[in-house]
């Protein structure tokens, strides 16, 4: 848990200072309740893949294992080098029999140390973390998430008092990027029978598809709602 907020709040700070060296300090903190607000919603969402990944892992079987042949490389993400680990899992099944499966572009260092591995029933996915870890980081982080909420509330209320009314421009510019980003939430949305159709017929959902839904549902509602809350005030 203490190296998962250590690695949010250190990639919390490197965000932050990209922020300030592009756009000044004077503009971050004008802007300070949408940055808080926009870490809100992405740990909101970090916490749905967990659930999702805790809630689609319940039923795995935990088998003897190890990680082996564990390597580091260093690729570019953006204008930034990112180091990525890849491993080899040895377990062996309720068969009896031993196997091995291959696992890149990991983020975290494999732990060398562990003993146990969870795998699917039919044999084909492999977890080095156990379900019950996987719902206890997507409560931590729904808790950021309404923590972080909470924090826009006083945030907001000091904006309004300090910048009571937006220029007609910057109300239109609003206008303008909501309108593009709610028809990329809608495009987004076009799997919406891949996902309610087949959680309304009590059928699988593909998790992927489930991501891309929750996402787009996410940017569609907030730039909806910049977008009338523009034209209100433009009207007045």
């Amino acid at each position: 848990m203490m190296q998962n907020i250590l690695f949010i709040i250190f990639i919390a700070c490197a965000i932050a200072c990209n922020l300030i060296g592009r756009f000044g300090l004077e503009n971050i903190k004008k802007y300070l309740h949408l940055i808080v607000l926009g870490f809100a919603l992405f740990m909101l969402f970090i916490g749905i893949l967990n659930y999702q990944g805790a809630s689609y892992s319940k039923n795995f079987i935990r088998v003897p294992g190890y990680i082996a042949d564990v390597k580091s490389t260093r690729r570019y993400a953006g204008k930034r080098i990112r180091t990525e680990y890849s491993c080899t899992i040895h377990y062996t099944f309720i068969d009896g029999k031993d196997y091995y499966c291959e696992e890149e572009g990991l983020i975290e260092k494999p732990d060398e140390n562990l003993s146990k591995v969870w795998v699917s029933r039919d044999n084909k996915d492999v977890h080095m973390y156990s379900p019950k870890s996987a719902l206890t980081s997507s409560m931590h982080n729904f808790m950021l998430s309404g923590v972080l909420f909470l924090v826009t509330i006083p945030l907001f209320i000091i904006h309004k008092k300090k910048y009571p009314r937006p220029s007609a421009e910057e109300l239109e510019d609003a206008s303008i990027i909501g309108t593009i980003f709610a028809f990329i939430g809608v495009a987004l949305l076009f799997n919406t029978n891949a996902v309610v159709g087949n959680f309304m017929r009590h059928e699988e959902v593909d998790y992927f598809n489930l991501d891309i839904f929750v996402v787009g549902l996410l940017i569609a509602v907030t730039s909806i709602m910049v977008v009338l809350h523009s034209k209100r005030k433009l009207k007045h």
